[in-house]
Formats: C-alpha cells, sequence, structure tokens
C-alpha cells in the first residue's frame, strides 16, 4: 500500500514538472516570437531613419556645396580672400573629377575639329593662290606669293610687298588689301585675280612714288639746306631696321641713333619721329630747325650736366652760402675737371682747399672729395643726392 502511494505521488510529481517546464517552454517561446517581432519592427524603423538621414545629409551636402560656390563668388567681386571649406572637398572633387573626365572627352573632340577644319582652310586656301589665273597673273608681272600663316599671303615683288592676302573662313571670302591699306574681297580665284587686274596698275604708280621718296630721305644728308647743320652737330645718317610699313632713316651721333626720318609705305607721307608731312619741302624745312635744335647728348651727358646745374644752384643758395661764411669756407663757381670727375671746390678763407663736390663722369655720380681728390662718400650714401641722383643712367 505504501509502494502504491509513493508511486502516485512520484507520477503526479513528474507530471508537474513536465505541465511546468512546458509552460515555461511555451511562455519563452511567446516572449522570443515577440521580441523577434519587436526587433523586426526595430531594425524596419531603423533603416528607414538612416535611409532619411543619408538622403537628408546628401541634400544638405549639395546645398552647402552650392552656398559655397554662391559664397565664394561673392567674395570674389568683394574682392576678399577665398575660403576653402575641407568638410566639402571629398564630395566636390568626386563631383568635379567626373565633371573634369566630362570636359576632358568634350574638349578632345572640339580640338579634333579645331584642327580639323584649320587643316581644311589651310588647305583650301593653298589650292587657291595655286589656281591657274592667280598664277598666270603672277608670272605676267614677275611677282610671287609670300606664305605669311595658314590664313594668310602676301604678293610681292623682291622684298617689295604688293598686296595682302588673308582668308576669312566665317565668311568664306577673300580680303586683299594693297599697300596704300585699301581693301577689296573676293570669293573665289577667280575674283582675286580680277581685284589684283584691276588695282595693279595704281599699285605699282604707289610702289614708284614710294621708291622715289625713300631714295629722297637716303639723300637727305647731301642736301645743302642741311648738309652743314648735320656735319657741325657730327650727324651722320644710316638705314634703320626694316620695317614693312615705312622706310625709315636715323640719324646717328657717337654711334647712338638720336633721330629717325623715313617714309610711310600707304600714305607715302614724309616722317620726323611722329610728325608726318605731305612733301618734301615742308619735311626739310622742318628737319633743319629740328636738326638745329637738337640735343645730341648722350642720357648720361645730360644727367651729368643737370647735376652740374644743381650743384651750382646749390652754391647761390643763401642758406648754403650761410652755412659756408659761418665755418669761413666758399664754393667755387665754376668746375674743374680731371680724367673721372667734374670737381666743384670748396676752400677756406685763405684759398686752400679743403675738399669738393665730385661728379664722377662715368654715370654722373655725385662724392664728396677731400683735399687731395679722394673719394670719402657718395652723396646718396648720406641721403643727400641732388634730384635724380639716385637713378642709374646708361
Amino acid at each position: 500500500m505504501m509502494d502504491k502511494k509513493r508511486t502516485i505521488i512520484i507520477v503526479t510529481g513528474a507530471a508537474l514538472i513536465f505541465v511546468a517546464m512546458a509552460a515555461v517552454i511555451i511562455i519563452t517561446s511567446i516572449l522570443i516570437r515577440r521580441q523577434s517581432q519587436e526587433l523586426a519592427l526595430l531594425s524596419e524603423t531603423v533603416k528607414t531613419e538612416l535611409s532619411d538621414t543619408s538622403s537628408a545629409i546628401t541634400s544638405v551636402k549639395e546645398n552647402l556645396i552650392l552656398l559655397t560656390r554662391d559664397t565664394s563668388d561673392i567674395r570674389k567681386v568683394l574682392r576678399l580672400p577665398e575660403i576653402s571649406y575641407p568638410l566639402l572637398d571629398s564630395a566636390e572633387e568626386e563631383k568635379t573629377g567626373n565633371e573634369e573626365m566630362n570636359l576632358v572627352f568634350f574638349h578632345s573632340v572640339d580640338l579634333l575639329l579645331e584642327r580639323y577644319t584649320s587643316t581644311k582652310n589651310a588647305a583650301f586656301f593653298q589650292d587657291t593662290l595655286q589656281s591657274d589665273g592667280v598664277t598666270s597673273f603672277l608670272l605676267a608681272r614677275d611677282l610671287h606669293i609670300d606664305i605669311i600663316s595658314e590664313l594668310s599671303a602676301a604678293v610681292s615683288r623682291g622684298e617689295e610687298r604688293y598686296f595682302s592676302i588673308l582668308f576669312l573662313p566665317e565668311e568664306n571670302l577673300f580680303s586683299i588689301t594693297d599697300i596704300s591699306g585699301e581693301t577689296n574681297t573676293a570669293a573665289d580665284s577667280d575674283g582675286i585675280s580680277l581685284v589684283l587686274e584691276e588695282n595693279y596698275p595704281q599699285v605699282e604708280d604707289h610702289v614708284r612714288i614710294f621708291n622715289e621718296k625713300r631714295a629722297l630721305v637716303s639723300k637727305t644728308h647731301q642736301d645743302s639746306r642741311i648738309k652743314n647743320a648735320l656735319r657741325e652737330k657730327e650727324l651722320t645718317l644710316s638705314d634703320a631696321s626694316p620695317s614693312p610699313g615705312r622706310a625709315a632713316f636715323q640719324l646717328i651721333h657717337d654711334s647712338s641713333p638720336v633721330l629717325t626720318i623715313g617714309v610711310e609705305r600707304d600714305s607715302l607721307s614724309f616722317f620726323i619721329e611722329e610728325a608726318s608731312f605731305v612733301n618734301y619741302d615742308s619735311f626739310m624745312q622742318a628737319l633743319q630747325e629740328t636738326v638745329r635744335t637738337l640735343d645730341t647728348r648722350t642720357d648720361t651727358d645730360r644727367f651729368i650736366d643737370e647735376q652740374k646745374r644743381i650743384l651750382l644752384e646749390l652754391g647761390k643758395d643763401g642758406g648754403f652760402q650761410l652755412l659756408l661764411e659761418n665755418n669761413e669756407l666758399s664754393i667755387a663757381r665754376r668746375f674743374r675737371e680731371d680724367s673721372d670727375y667734374f670737381y666743384l671746390d670748396i676752400s677756406d678763407k685763405a684759398g686752400v682747399r679743403v675738399g669738393a663736390f665730385a661728379i664722377q663722369k662715368l654715370l654722373g655720380e655725385v662724392y664728396l672729395t677731400d683735399s687731395e681728390d679722394i673719394p670719402i662718400t657718395a652723396l646718396k650714401t648720406l641721403g643727400l643726392a641732388p634730384a635724380g641722383g639716385d637713378e642709374k643712367k646708361n
């Protein structure tokens, strides 16, 4: 009987334990399922929020980039220094890198088209100039073509230019300018030949007159009206550097050009520096007066003479004279010179030289020298150089 009760108790306890364990498992499963659902919902929420945040950040960056560019433009207008924004660099660099890569390809195509068009236009221009009509015109008059650039050329005889021809691709026209500056246009090789043919006679006359006037100017130094003046000023006449727009000559003194004269190629007027003259007589009258008053000194000579003037004026200054008198000194009224300096002596009351202001002949610098003519110092080192004394002269 006791064994039966014990068995019932054990079975009942086992049943209760099983029931309790089952209940725990069921409750745990329910809790796990509920937490999984909550985690899934939370994960989806987090994903959505992260996506929204990322979109917001991207939008903010884009707006900041636009704002930065506008700010940079405003600072440029206001002449303020530019400011870099490092946080935007990576986004900007990525976008800029893509844009630059695209621009490279676009630019490459532009270059190819530009080169292709340029080559095609140059070939067309060359072919037009070598056409039968243009070639026949040139050969009949002993003229030739000088190529200046891909789209420009000159019609010349020897070194003398008669016409300039320029191709205008955008207008598909040829511009022909003669030596006088008159311009005509043509649409093709026949038109070029016609323009050259019609204008050649007056161009030939223009060239003849120009050469006659150039010859006159080249013999200016032999003209009796100015021959003696040139000799007195020790001036000689020489060709200037070649120029396509004029025939120029220079008056030379001591190996240095001091005056330019000549004839303008287009207007056929004579000129003296910037002044123009229609005929040779008015040109010669003006040249006579110009040579008579011409300063043939070099820049250094003019500078030295200015320094002399300043020092002589200093000797007449009341304040400076008072300074000398108080120290029983006097200053000379004339310069003496040796191979290197011009001296304006300062002497004591007995007439003994105590020193001098000395102007160096090579550069025109002013020095203070002692009684033995030995330089003590340059006046410019004392901050007392005469006006213009700090300028280097050649």
